[in-house]
């Protein structure tokens, strides 16, 4: 056998065995993914988050619109709006200050009309061995109660605040714990709109102490965002 009928057999072969592991790959993912894919929103189970991977929305390739982060926005959409989800989460790259998939994704969900207190943003580079992350996608896993999810940022990330930007944190209030003090808060309130329905501008002169109150924390907190 001449070296020209070595190479042919044995490139052949190679081709052969490209072939077969191609369609056994696709004979595998077909066996697997068997009833977890999908066309239709219709036939897809109820679940209570919804994952939503980062893409780019420009091609690094062709550099034109990326079709597939398209895609992924109208399928998180459908699944939302039809009540397939109760929540998304978006994981994606935030490599630079410039870039971030989960930022842009979400953005583009809430212009489709998902509230963004509905969505979730994981990062890549972000620490998600962290404890608390873990703790707080359970929690999201096992609830799509909108005020168990507000009570359960409350006792771990604190109210904000009133009187700033504060996203989160240590509140100014010292009479009374928002968490501990639900229900005296709850009469505070109460009383507080029966004052306000008999004078609400403060002018009579029994709240007089209580509107020079009033008057000297809003100038010790500045204008209001």
């Amino acid at each position: 056998m001449n070296t020209f009928k070595k190479i042919l057999i044995i490139t052949s072969l190679l081709l052969l065995s490209g072939l077969f592991t191609v369609a056994g790959c696709y004979c595998f993912v077909e066996i697997v993914s068997k009833g977890k894919t999908f066309a239709s929103t219709i036939r897809i189970p109820k679940n209570k988050v919804g994952l939503l991977l980062g893409t780019s929305p420009v091609s690094s390739y062709t550099k034109k619109a990326n079709p597939y982060y398209y895609y992924r926005i109208d399928a998180a959409v459908k699944l939302y709006k039809s009540g397939k989800i109760d929540r998304i989460l978006i994981s994606g790259d935030n490599s630079t200050e410039t870039y971030s998939e989960p930022d842009m994704m979400k953005n583009d969900l809430v212009k489709r009309g998902v509230p963004s207190n509905h969505i979730y943003l994981d990062f890549v580079i972000s620490d998600n061995e962290n404890d608390a992350v873990k703790e707080r996608l359970r929690f999201l896993c096992h609830t799509s109660d909108g005020f168990a999810v507000a009570k359960y940022d409350l006792e771990n990330r604190g109210p904000g605040d009133f009187f700033g930007s504060a996203q989160h944190g240590l509140p100014t209030l010292r009479v009374a714990d928002l968490v501990q003090d639900t229900r005296t808060l709850k009469v505070a309130q109460e009383e507080a709109k029966a004052l306000l329905a008999v004078d609400p501008n403060l002018a009579m002169p029994q709240h007089r102490a209580l509107s020079d109150e009033v008057d000297r924390l809003f100038a010790t907190a500045g204008a209001m965002n």
